[in-house]
């Protein structure tokens, strides 16, 4: 997600960059909102007492929406109240695909920036290891793309046999240890079974290195093995992990408080009692009760209560809506 913001004037320009982005902007657009993007408008003529299409021409339109719908697209429907002036002020429908730019005009909500901003914070570089029997690249995958280290390996052993190869595997194993100590993420992928020989000796001797690490399987290895996997959308994949990682920790800790009494608060009720009180220091609430529950959310930001938006569809996120889908962390503990 790209995103600029005007506060000041209401104003946000917002690209999507893939399917995640589109269901945020789904959830955040809304009636009301003023949408300006690029569309293609149906050019029609008249011919003699009836209107005929004959094409369609690129133009900026701004709509006033009405509806918002999801699919592999993001729909966004209203009425035309800004355009070229050959444009009627009927109806448009704009289809937003990743990679489309648009303008929204609206009241912003500071949990929908922060909802935006969240989703384009800049990943962590990434480690990736590329391997078969014979060869291991090394590659940092950040701002750019930087090979680290190349590691040859011995002569492969019969078709369908695995090959026994201790040297080659401690190699890979001892650099891949030092980039633990400073990367976070690390993918192993490449073709072949030689990547689930080293995950196996991984599970074996070395599961504290496992944390953090994904692996994938290619068709090719080298540079076309590393433009393979940024093809698939390991990047994606890794950011979306990482965001569920870290919801379901909170979620877990909130688990626990419960069990022991601790200082949270779980339901509607209890909750608002909580945050009228200024006692809640976290305010943790459902992506499904967002709408619902707009004007608590209000309440929370106006006195600087901190809110963590929870996706409803992984295990934990589903183990909370069974709670109501609203609660939060106690500063002290209240009757």
């Amino acid at each position: 997600m790209k995103s600029y913001f005007d506060l000041k004037h209401n104003i946000a320009k917002i690209t999507p960059e893939n399917n995640d982005d589109l269901f945020i902007l789904s959830n955040i657009i809304r009636p009301g909102d003023l949408v300006t993007t690029r569309t293609l408008r149906t050019i029609e003529v008249e011919r003699g007492e009836r209107k005929e299409k004959v094409g369609k021409k690129p133009v900026v339109l701004t709509l006033l929406v009405e509806k918002v719908e999801l699919s592999d697209i993001l729909k966004i429907n209203g009425k035309i109240v800004k355009g070229p002036e050959d444009i009627e002020h009927s109806y448009h429908s704009f289809n937003i695909k990743s990679g489309d730019t648009l303008t929204i005009q609206r009241e912003w909500k500071s949990w929908e920036v922060n909802k935006i901003k969240a989703a384009e914070k800049p990943q962590h570089p990434i480690v990736a290891i590329i391997l078969d029997d014979r060869e291991c690249d090394f590659y940092l995958i950040g701002d750019r793309i930087k090979h680290l280290l190349h590691i040859r390996g011995g002569p492969s052993g019969k078709q369908g046999e695995k090959s026994e190869k201790p040297e080659y595997f401690r190699k890979i194993i001892n650099e891949l240890e030092r980039k633990k100590e400073k990367y976070k993420n690390i993918v192993i992928a490449g073709p072949g079974f030689t990547k689930d020989d080293l995950k196996s000796i991984l599970e074996q001797k070395y599961k504290q290195l496992l944390d953090g690490i994904f692996f994938d399987k290619l068709n090719h290895i080298g540079k076309p093995g590393l433009n393979e996997l940024l093809r698939r959308g390991i990047l994606k994949k890794i950011v979306k992990t990482n965001r569920i990682t870290e919801e379901t920790k909170i979620i877990e800790e909130f688990l626990k408080e419960i069990m022991k009494e601790g200082n949270v608060v779980y339901g509607l009720d209890e909750t608002k009692k909580a945050l009228e009180m200024g006692a809640l220091k976290l305010l943790i609430i459902s992506d499904s009760k967002v709408r619902e529950l707009e004007d608590l959310l209000k309440t929370a930001e106006k006195i600087g209560t901190e809110i963590k938006i929870i996706d409803h569809e992984h295990e934990a996120g589903e183990k909370f809506m069974n709670l109501g889908g609203i609660g939060g962390f106690l500063r002290y503990k209240i009757n």
